[in-house]
């Protein structure tokens, strides 16, 4: 699921003691599992509707794409000049965080 230079990656912004945040389009419920796992709290994704148990097809929240992503940036860390943000993307959905964040990486790990 994650490329070994991902992974390295992130054990480098552990031992910088960054906050690690995930802001995906995926669906939370596959990807909050991972990140607990891994250690990472916090998890800005997209929500679905799960009734009995079952997936409805519907969201509960908008898809967590694009402007969206920067949206729910800002909503869970509004102060942005307060801090320097790292942003790793792999896909068009990444381009308005990439264009925001102080150091923008686009499928690379350096």
């Amino acid at each position: 699921m994650i490329k070994p230079e991902a992974m390295k990656k992130l054990t480098w912004h552990r031992q910088m003691n960054h906050e690690i945040v995930i802001i995906s389009a995926s669906v939370e419920n596959w990807i909050k599992p991972w990140a607990k796992a891994n250690g990472i709290n916090t998890v800005l994704a997209t929500q679905i509707e799960v009734k009995n148990q079952k997936l409805t097809g519907k969201f509960l929240s908008k898809n967590c794409y694009g402007a969206e992503k920067v949206s729910r940036l800002l909503s869970q860390f509004p102060n942005r000049n307060e801090y320097e943000l790292y942003f790793y993307g792999d896909s068009n959905g990444d381009n308005e965080l990439l264009a925001v964040a102080d150091h923008p990486f686009y499928r690379k790990f350096e």
